[in-house]
């Protein structure tokens, strides 16, 4: 390439225009930009991870953190990865990770056990929008998803993995369960109200939601490992949803219902 000198830098005139180098930034000027500069899913992917990790130290972290994610595609929750206490926690879980070291969950609200307990685990791997942990329970020698927001704090202990030929890793539903051998249709149709608290409680949902053309309600389709949480939403939104399916999620529905009532 030919440089030359201006006034705040030197420049270089490329193939597709002309590119200044200076101290206050870069410029590029050019119509044609092709498929090679624009970052794939996993590319921005790794550049997410190292920015979590080993980025950390940068006094820039944050900032690219923020523009990253506000100009990035992908289904991120942006404000749940820059809390600074959550932060924490995912810096020295994935640090686990790569270390391959148990860690102590403290004081780790479950909903399913309600009950709030340290939980020593292996940790396995994130979900892709970082609410959910992967990892190896020890007490109870099974794979389980963490909400990262229901942990207090993470103690990383000097013990290596014991149980790493265990370890398994499957996609979770849009509510966070793991695949557990049984699946369920679910079909229903919003409101407005009831679309926006589901993609804000649940944003692993909004690419299952659609818009119904000229009703101003939404269909929200998909298939999910465990009725507990759809079940915990229909019913408190119930003046606000319709359900279209499955029949199997219905008659469970009525079911939990009648239980409730009967008590």
């Amino acid at each position: 390439r030919d440089y030359f000198e201006t006034g705040t830098g030197a420049a270089s005139l490329t193939g597709r225009g002309l590119a200044n180098y200076s101290n206050r930034g870069f410029y590029s000027f050019g119509t044609n930009i092709n498929s090679e500069s624009t970052f794939t899913a996993e590319e921005m992917s790794l550049i997410r991870d190292l920015l979590l990790t080993v980025g950390k130290q940068n006094k820039l972290h944050e900032s690219i953190l923020k523009k990253f994610y506000i100009n990035s595609e992908l289904k991120i929750a942006s404000n749940l990865i820059l809390r600074a206490h959550l932060g924490k926690i995912i810096e020295d879980i994935s640090k686990a990770i790569q270390e391959k070291k148990q860690v102590v969950l403290k004081k780790y609200h479950s909903a399913n056990s309600k009950d709030i307990k340290d939980r020593l685990i292996e940790p396995i791997k994130f979900t892709d929008n970082y609410q959910s942990l992967a990892a190896f329970e020890i007490a109870s020698g099974k794979n389980k998803y963490f909400n990262i927001e229901r942990i207090t704090s993470v103690q990383t202990k000097q013990t290596s993995f014991k149980n790493e030929a265990k370890h398994r890793f499957s996609i979770p539903d849009v509510f966070g369960f793991s695949e557990n051998g049984k699946t369920y249709d679910i079909q229903l149709t919003l409101s407005l109200r009831a679309y926006v608290i589901l993609k804000e409680e649940y944003p692993m949902t909004i690419p299952f939601i659609k818009p119904l053309k000229k009703s101003g309600r939404y269909i929200f389709k998909c298939i999910v490992y465990d009725l507990k949480p759809v079940t915990r939403f229909v019913l408190g939104l119930i003046d606000e949803i319709e359900i279209v399916g499955s029949l199997e999620f219905k008659k469970h529905l009525k079911d939990h219902v009648e239980k409730i009532l009967g008590k």
